[in-house]
């Protein structure tokens, strides 16, 4: 699936700086936008998920 979204340049600063992160991490290999996009929606979506479970 392809889709057009419009960052802004903080956005944009902090979503190059994340791949770079992701890329360091895993051992230097290049990480597309979309990976790094998928990457930081996964994780956020499992902390959301764990703190609604310890709330409960």
């Amino acid at each position: 699936m392809r889709m057009t979204i419009t960052l802004s340049i903080e956005a944009k600063e902090n979503l190059t700086k994340l791949q770079k992160l992701i890329s360091e991490e895993y051992g230097g290999g290049k990480v597309t936008q979309g990976f790094a996009i998928g990457y930081v929606l996964k994780n956020q979506v499992e902390l959301m998920e764990r703190n609604n479970n310890e709330e409960k």
